[in-house]
Parts: C-alpha cells; structure tokens; sequence
C-alpha cells in the first residue's frame, strides 16, 4: 500500500514564498528522514516515500544536489551496521502503462521469451544405447533345467500391453537342485510362449543370489546383476531361448531372484506363457500404474489451500525427488507466501551453491536450516526420498535423506503462517526460477512425522492405516494427467490444474515403491550351454515422446485496455534428429528440425497504475556503498554526503514522487536541495543505455554498441557513466580489487579510457571497521560511486548528425561483475562567455568531508569551475574571516567549459583566525580580467574552528610498527617550507623529537607509503603510535593511527624559539662550549630533574629522567660538532630549554 507524505518546503537563504525565489535562492525539500521511513521488505531494501514537489514549477535551477546524512542506528549492533554494502538513490518513474505479453509459456506468469517456435506433431528425444547379442558356436552344448511344469496361462512379466513392468521372481535352492541344475554358470534362460504378443524395449534381466525363501510386501531389492538387456518380441510359440550376453554365476547353495523389467510400446498386445500357482509368495510386481511428473521448464502447479489451514505448530512436507541435468541451480520446489506476500514455507534442493535450504515461518519472517549436500547423487540423476519437518513448539526443525535424519536445527520457533498460496515446482521470486527435476508422491502432513513412520511408508502409498492418515492434507501421486491437463490431489478428490506442463512418465521398469507379492511364477529353463561364442554390438536409440508445451497466447480487445487470454494451446516443442555418436555414446551431430510456427514477442500498452503492473522506471541518481561499521561512530548529527543530481531534475515534478534510498544498516536524512538561477547550460534530456549487473567475463557481448538518437536541438553531449566492481577471491581478485581499462568509444573511435580502480587511503570517513583503504574498483566503503561525465560533443557532427554510435568496453576476465548504469545526456549550448563559479570552500570549514583538510589556521583552500564557453585563464579572488582584514589572490591557469580546479590560496594572518568569528568569506570577480556574466554563483560563506594553539614547544613520541620504512613525517609552515622531517629505520621502536618552532602555523603531515597507517589488523603490520605532547611532558592528543596514506595536524605555535637568553633561569650549563663534557648546576634548587638533549633536526639523542643535582656531569666526547638543546624539567614540573654548543 502506497503513502503519501505531504512535506512543507524549508526555504533558506532570502526565499520566503515560492514566487520571490531570486538566482542564488536555495530551496531545500525534505524527503526521506531519521524517523518514520521503515526499511522495505528484503535484503538491502531501501527506504522509500512518495513527496510533494509542485512549489519548484516555474523556476529555473543552476544546480539540484542531494544532501545524504547517515546516522548510525542505536536499536542495532553494531549501531553503524557491520560491512560495506551497496545503497542506491533511485528516482521511480511511474509510468501509468503496464505491458502484457502476447504469450506466455507456461500459462499466465510463466515465461516470455523473445520468440518462441513449436512443431504441430510429436516432439522427440532419442537415448543411445548398445545391445549385445551372444552366439553360440554349437548350441548342442545346452543343457537345460526346467523348473515349473504348469499349465496356467499367464501374461507377466511379459504383458507388453503395460507401459513398463518390473516382476521379480524367487527360486529356491531346493527347486533348483531338483532340476538338476549344478554351481556353476547359468547361459540363458527359456520360457515357454503361448502367444507372441508385442514387442518389449529395453527388456533386462537380472539374477541375484540370496537366503530369503519368500518375498515381501513392499520390499525393495537391488543389486542385481544384469544379464541380459535388449528390445525383445518372441516370433514364435513353444519353449523361446533368452541367451545372456553376461553369465551368471550360481554357487549351488543360495536361492536366486531373476528380474524381469521393460518399458512398454504403444499398441503392444501381452505375450502369454504358461506357469505354476505355488503356496508361497514366490513373485513379486511394482505397481503398473505408478509414474512421475518431470519438471523441465515453466511447470508448475498451484497447490490449493483449502486443507492448510490447520498447518501452525507442525508441518511435514515429503516426496520422492531426481534432479534434471541442470541441478543446481536457483530455484525451488515449492515456494508458499501468505497474502501479503511474505515467505511461508520453501526449499532449495539444492541452491546453485549446492546447499539445501529449509524456510518456514510467518509474516515476521522465516527460521532456517541448510546443509551442504554430501554427493551428487543426493539431487541428481537418482531418486531419494525427502522429508522435511517442522514444530514450532519444540523449535525444531529437521531434514530427512532416505528416513535418515540429514540436518537438524534448534531455537526455531516461528509459527508457520496463513498460507495463500503455494507454487510447486517453481520459486516465487522472479519469472525463471522453476524447478528442473522429477518428483512424485508429494504429501503435506499438519503434523511433525516421525523417522520411523517415514521410513515405513516412503516405499508404499499411504491409506487409512497410515497412523496420521487424519493429519495428511494434500497428497499427489503424480499418476495420471487428464486430457484437461489436470492431475488428481487424493484429500480433496479434485483435479489441480498443471501449467506448462509438467510431463508424465513411467518409471521403465525401474520402480522402488509399491510391490505387491503373488504365488505365481512361469515355467523356466535355466540354460548352460558350455561352448565358444561370440557377442556382437549393436547401436541402438530410442526415441522418446517430448511432454506438451502450455502456450497462452492474449489479445487487446480495445485500445489501452489489459489484453484477454484468447488461446491455450498445448504445442510441441522444437527439437534435433538424425543425431551421430561417438564410441562413447556422446552425439557429435544432429539436424535441427523445422519448427512448423514461430510466435514472436510483443509487450502490448494499456493503461494501469495498478501496483506490480504498472511499469515503474528506477532512475539511479546515485550510488552509495556504506561504512564498515564496527567501531564506527557517525556523531549524534551524522555525517552528510553530497549528490550532483542536476542531469535528473525532470524526475523532481509533481506532488508524488516516489523516491528510494539507503538500506536496512544507518539511518538516513535526504533532502534535495534546488539553487534558483541560469544553469551552465540547458538541459534537454537523458536516455539510460545501460542499466544493470553485468559479469566481467560477458560484460562487452552485453553492454554492446548503441545507436542513439539526437535531439536536433542540442548542441553539446556527455556520457554519464556509475560503474563498481564487486567479488573477489578468484583469479585476479575480480571486479573489487582488479585493475581494469575502461574505455568510451563514439562512432567507433576509441575517445576516452581510464583505470577504474579508486584510491580510498584518503577517504574522510576513517577508521572504519574493516578494509576501508584498500583500493576499489570504482568506490570505496563510506563513499559514494565514481561518477564519469564524459564530453563527446567534439565527437559529434552537431547539427548535422541524426544519431551517434555510443560503446562503452572494458578488459575481460573471468570473474567479478560491475554494477553498471550508462546514460547519455543532452544540453542546449552554454549560456555564458566568461564565468568563473566557486563551487566549494574546503578550508577553513567544519564540514565532516573536508576533515582532512581542517581545522585549519593556514592556507585556505578552495575549488573553482569555469562556467563560460572561453577557457578561464585568470580569476580574482577575495578571502577571509568575516569582519577582519581581506586579501586577494590573482589565480591564472586554463581551465575548459566544467573544467574544476582546487586552489591553495595563500595564508592569511594566523590571528584572524581567533578573534571569535567562524565564518569564512570567498568570492570570484574579473574572469579573464573581464566582468562574470554571472554572479549568482561567485560567493561562498564556510563556518569554521580555528586549529588548536600551543603554549609550548611540541614534541613529538612516534612508535613504529614492523614496517618502519613505510612510514614519514614532515613539519611545514605556511609557505609550504619544510621546518623538520623524520624518517625511521628501526621497527617497534619509540622515537622522540623536538619541534622547536618560532611562532606561527604549522600543519605536521604523517605518511604511509604502505597506505594502511600504523595500526592495520588486516595487514597485521603491528602497532605504532604518534603521540603530541608539549614540551612539559603533557599529551596534547595521540593521532590516529590507522590512517591511510596520511593523516594532518595543524596547529597554532605560541611558544617562543627556545634560546639560551631567556630570564629566570633554572639551571646553567658548563663549560660551554665543550669540546669533552659538560656539567648542570641547577639555581636556587636541590630538587631531582629529567633531562633530555635533541640535536638539531630535533631528534632525541639523550634522555635521563632522574637526575641527582650532586652527580650531573654528561659525557659528549661522542658527539658531533654543532648546536643542541638542553630539555630539563624538575619534580616540582618547571621546564626551561638551553642551548648546548659541542666543539
């Protein structure tokens, strides 16, 4: 349900009403806030309203941009969320049109695809097989011993009237003996035909040994060995020799049970033969009408909910399951939702990761257990019985394998919810997830099975013996399809309607549930016939009728209104014959059949605003990934973002404009923000080229040349391109962490071509908790994406061309994906000659994404634009803190149309900075020694905190880590010069230096060639710190050590330049100069002191932290000739510096 949110317009600057906006005016909307935006359903759903922006029409904009604050949020942990996720700001254009395809494969939701081609006959498949056949050299060699002498007429196991057959038979050792039969080889086997009857295909036999001496009901037995498999009709009557191409081998002890399995052919009639009614169960049958439903495709059928209400607490769902060639992949046997759409119950069997996932559970959401499977053979190419239970009161949930319990899990207490509907054999998600599988006996039970009951009833069908028989609340056997395309659900007794549909078939004698024992058995010889033979090898195919295809097929009846269904037809698909095989049975060629019709695709227009028909258009306007979040704090006012969104400003019409933004982790304040005035130029339109997730190995068959169209009126272009690279493991760590070329072709010329890869060692927002300086494929964690503009207009015969050709390329590799959005974007020429813009003051300003750069008591620093058509070359600009002195810097340079530059301005007076004001004044004049032709965009205030002031001279204690080498710092004043520098050479050592500064502005730069600071879990590099201090010995702050690539520090210097002048000295140094040592007498004190000496680089060479004022003499024999500093504080914390000079 859709929610209007009506919000007031904050007008800042001098607007007061909507028609006094004068250029320079900022009208700010307030759209997404901390509070009352709830995130949507599912996994990074963003937040979402709809907003009212009627009070803009009229006005003309210079610039539009989004303020995007984030706060982290205290109801979770960690408050910021825990890892880098992707969040999108998408504009959703509603279109009032639905689109409805004129065919559907597989009825109404199923699939669409471009074309769809289908035969007016039957489809087939073909199977290869070999066939032996075993020729005896002297068939005088047989000896024969019968068993059985019968004179019932019986049809099994041949009755080739059934679809498939599976009898096996039990013949005693005793029976056996009496024959005359002895250990050793059996050859073949005869039975005696009273009719020929029909041909068998794929009729095998197999023979087993075993100590049973009746078979049982329902049993199920393997392991046979074949002897003999080939498509067999006898052609005569009387006693017909089977001869087995594989013998085998009777140990004369053991009872044998010989299987007799085929698969029917359409119009065979059964074949008789004589046999023999015993008094015990020597035979047993699978059911002949038993079958199974193959899903492959759209297939689907919708479980109706009638019985499934009583479904709460317990719930088991079981079926037999063989998994097509396609296992595994994304989809799901069943996927069930309430009526609000949320998930109930559902099973991945398995996800392309080969996991098994078990859902159940209600509105509030769903518990689960998975598992990854053990072999293949658990979901593929082999039948295995599933069961799948479920009590919400013990808060268990269990997978069954074969009656054996598979996975288990605890403290899953979720009721299952009101069921409204149920897909079996396709997931509800998107449009192509159907199962590709063959499954039969589906049975849902409002009750939790036992393993025991589930392992007595998986071979048989259930009946009122079943001891939860009043529990079992929808059963398929998958039998029969009616020749409405129904099959039968047994509780309700009613047909459910198939869609797609799945096909029926039979299990070619291949069964393993529902035997049924008899007493009669046909007369047979088991032959041994001892002489030499020879086997030939035939190739044989079988074909195999392909199932019908749902086609659904819908016109319009009257203009812009939803089409109606005008046909269902049940069509053959298309398919290959005359195949070639290789030795190996693999075809190595076929010929594709001529399909009789071919549909293609059309999306037909009507008129809808109905939710999930209409078409929504999602405008991405901007691309954020989210801070790595442990330890992360965003402060109580967040942290704010800024979005150029001008190239979108048609999206912001109307009273109900539906905005998306952010995610499930922080808490998120948008408002977009509108600067009235004349833009640099106009903006005609923007076409999307490319929207979507494209892997690296098939991006450039994808993204591919487009043909654009030209607005004859425009008279500049420009590619805007978002893309970021995301997976990482493989390979060369693609598309995260990969170096990649990306390239903008127009017209088929190579015109543009950057690496993607961002550095991140400078991002503003640090430390995060996790790998936030590592370098990205076009984003960095707690930034938003690389936005490209690229200028094709030069590339273009403007004016004359009609379209241009736009490609975008990237180097290919087998891994990773990029989050791609292409757009094109067209504008009226510019409206200026000359105009400078100022588009930001950095420093001073106490806005969170200029940290880096501030507080700040030196240089300002600031970014200009060129606005106007000429080059800019020169500009004026006028700077400093409001109400005190102003300075102008002359700044020349060469900057295109939308070319930006940063400038360092020079210093002003550091007292500026102090005298209580915190606003800061720019502005721009004479662009190109000329007048700007607009000043609307010329001026900039900043608020601003001036940079700490020091009372005393700095020292700094530097720790280093295992990788000395990576790390640097330099001290420098206001013109730039280099006051002091330090580099290290030894690890996880503790360095001290003296600053020693006249007074002024100073900004220390600590570097990491390494670009992961001192202090980097990651990298495991160990741990370093930079401690402050003042020259009492008193920390001023410990920067932070994981940094990135540098961390600044400025500071104000109050403290004089300590020199051996000063008054009120503590102590003396003497003799001095010395050439040998040196010896401190302290005046008018006996106190005990520290001591420390700094050369004059400043490095600590010396230090001694308690002294005895009777033993103070300091050997400097070793020293180098030159000027050093004497440090000494005494225990009552009185400091004084003096100069030492060495000969």
């Amino acid at each position: 349900m859709k929610t209007n949110y009506r919000l007031l317009l904050v007008f800042i600057l001098f607007s007061f009403v909507s028609f006094s906006q004068q250029p320079g005016d900022e009208i700010e909307i307030q759209t997404i806030e901390f509070d009352g935006y709830p995130v949507g359903q599912g996994w990074l759903s963003p937040r979402e309203g709809y907003f009212d922006f009627t009070s803009l029409e009229g006005l003309d904009f210079e610039k539009v941009y989004i303020k995007y604050k984030l706060k982290c949020d205290p109801t979770q942990n960690p408050n910021c969320g825990e890892w880098d996720y992707l969040s999108y700001l998408k504009v959703i254009e509603h279109t009032g049109k639905g689109l409805h395809p004129n065919y559907y494969i597989g009825g109404n939701g199923g699939l669409t695809p471009d074309s769809f081609s289908y035969m007016n006959n039957t489809a087939w498949s073909y199977t290869p097989r070999y066939e032996q056949t075993i020729v005896f050299d002297d068939p005088s060699a047989l000896v024969a011993y019968q068993v059985g002498d019968g004179t019932q007429e019986i049809q099994d196991p041949f009755d080739a009237s059934l679809e498939d057959s599976q009898m096996q038979y039990l013949f005693r050792q005793s029976e056996l003996v009496a024959s005359g039969l002895t250990p050793g080889d059996i050859t073949g086997m005869q039975f005696n035909i009273l009719d020929t009857g029909g041909e068998m295909q794929h009729l095998r036999i197999g023979l087993k040994a075993t100590t049973q001496n009746e078979l049982q009901e329902n049993e199920i037995i393997t392991d046979f060995v074949e002897v003999f498999a080939k498509d067999l009709a006898f052609s005569d009557t009387g006693w017909q020799h089977i001869d087995f191409p594989s013998f085998f081998n009777w140990d004369g002890a053991s009872n044998i049970i010989v299987e007799v399995a085929f698969t029917g052919k359409e119009g065979a009639s059964a074949v008789s033969l004589s046999g023999n009614a015993y008094s015990w169960d020597c035979a047993s049958q699978a059911a002949t009408t038993d079958a199974y439903f193959n899903f492959n495709g759209p297939d689907k059928l919708e479980v109706p909910t009638t019985n499934l209400t009583e479904i709460e607490n317990e719930v088991t769902i079981s079926f037999w399951l063989n998994g097509n060639g396609e296992q595994p992949q994304n989809d799901s046997v069943f996927d069930v939702h309430d009526q609000e759409g949320n998930r109930v119950l559902n099973i991945h069997l398995p996800w392309s990761n080969q996991r098994v996932y078990w859902d159940a559970g209600d509105a509030t959401g769903y518990d689960r257990i998975d598992k990854e499977v053990d072999d293949i053979d658990q979901y593929k190419d082999v039948w295995n019985h599933w069961a799948f239970t479920k009590n919400a009161t013990t808060g268990v949930m269990n997978i069954y394998l074969n009656a054996e319990l598979w996975h288990t899990g605890t403290g899953l207490n979720r009721a299952v919810g009101a069921i409204a509907d149920f897909n079996l054999g396709r997931g509800q998600w998107n449009a192509d997830n159907f199962y590709d599988g063959k499954l039969d006996d589906f049975q849902i039970w409002a009750t939790e099975l036992d393993p025991a009951t589930i392992a007595n009833w998986m071979h048989k069908d259930v009946d009122a013996s079943h001891p939860n028989y009043s529990a079992l609340k929808v059963n398929y056997k998958f039998d029969q399809i009616t020749t409405n395309y129904e099959t039968l659900e047994e509780v309700l007794d009613e047909q459910t309607p198939l869609y797609g549909v799945p096909q029926l078939k039979n299990y070619s004698g291949a069964h393993f549930k529902n035997f049924t024992t008899s007493t009669t058995r046909p007369n047979v010889k088991f032959n041994r016939n001892t002489a030499s033979y020879t086997i030939n090898t035939e190739l044989v195919v079988d074909s195999i009728a392909k199932g019908k295809v749902m086609v659904e097929k819908y016109v319009q009846e009257v203009v812009g209104e939803i089409p109606v269904l005008d046909q269902t037809l049940y069509v053959n698909p298309t398919y290959y014959n005359n195949y070639q095989y290789d030795a190996n049975l693999v075809a190595t060629d076929s010929t594709a059949v001529a399909p009789d019709v071919t549909l293609v695709l059309e999306q037909i227009e009507y008129n809808t605003t109905v939710p999930g028909e209409e078409v929504l258009v999602p405008w991405e306007i901007g691309r954020y990934i989210t801070p790595y979040g442990n330890g992360l704090s965003l402060g109580d006012d967040g942290w704010t973002w800024i979005f150029d969104v001008t190239d979108f400003q048609h999206l912001f019409q109307g009273d109900d404009v539906h905005i998306q933004a952010g995610n499930f982790q922080e808490l998120l304040d948008m408002k977009v923000v509108f600067k009235v005035g004349t833009p640099s130029r106009e903006l005609l339109g923007i076409q999307n080229l490319y929207s979507g997730n494209y892997s690296l190995n098939t991006f450039d068959d994808v993204v591919v040349n487009t043909t654009v169209p030209l607005n004859p009126e425009a008279e500049m272009f420009s590619v805007k391109s978002t893309l970021s690279g995301h997976g990482f493991g493989n390979g060369n760590n693609c598309g995260e962490f990969c170096n990649n070329t990306h390239k903008v072709l127009v017209n088929g010329v190579e015109q543009y071509s950057w690496e993607i890869m961002q550095e991140c060692g400078e991002n503003p927002l640090y430390p995060q908790g996790g790998t936030w300086m590592y370098d990205r494929a076009g984003w960095c964690p707690g930034a938003p994406a690389t936005v490209q503009n690229l200028d094709v207009t030069p590339f273009i015969n403007v004016g004359v061309d009609a379209t241009t050709d736009i490609d975008y390329n990237i180097d290919q590799d087998p891994y990773g994906n990029y989050i791609t959005e292409i757009f094109f974007v067209e504008y009226g020429a510019p409206n200026f000659t000359n105009d400078a813009s100022l588009e930001e003051i950095i420093a001073p300003n106490i806005f969170k994404l200029n940290t880096r750069f501030n507080p700040t008591c030196g240089e300002p620093v600031i970014r200009i634009k060129n606005n106007g058509e000429n080059p800019l070359e020169s500009v004026i600009v006028t700077y400093g803190v409001q109400g005190e002195d102003s300075y102008s810097y002359t700044w020349t340079g060469s900057l295109a149309f939308l070319e930006q530059e940063v400038i360092t301005l020079p210093a002003i007076e550091v007292g500026d900075y102090y005298q209580g004001t915190t606003s800061f004044e720019v502005s721009l004049s004479g662009a190109n020694g000329g007048a700007d032709q607009y000043e609307f965009n010329n001026s900039l205030t900043s608020e601003f905190e001036a940079a700490p002031i020091h009372e005393e001279q700095l020292v700094i204690d530097f720790k280093t880590n295992n990788r000395p080498f990576e790390n640097s710092y330099k001290v420098f004043d206001t013109a730039g010069n280099v006051m002091f520098e330090r580099d290290f050479d030894d690890s996880n050592t503790t360095y001290t230096d003296l600053i020693n500064l006249p007074q002024g502005c100073y900004e220390l730069v600590v570097y990491d060639t390494g670009g992961d600071g001192m202090n980097n879990w990651p990298s495991n590099h160990g741990n370093g710190f930079i401690r402050l201090k003042n020259l009492s010995g008193s920390t001023i702050v410990f920067l932070e050590r994981w940094f990135g690539e540098t961390i600044k520090y400025r500071f104000r210097n109050d403290a004089a330049l300590n020199t051996e002048g000063q008054e009120n000295s503590l102590f003396s140094v003497h003799p001095n100069p010395t050439d040998n040592a040196f010896t401190v007498s302290l005046i008018n004190s006996t106190e005990f002191f520290s001591m420390e000496i700094f050369n004059i680089t400043g490095m600590s060479i010396y230090k001694e932290r308690e002294m005895d004022p009777s033993n103070n003499t300091v050997d400097v024999s070793s020293y180098s000739s030159g000027v050093y500093l004497i440090y000494l504080k005494t225990q009552s914390g009185a400091t004084q510096v003096r100069k030492l000079i060495v000969n």
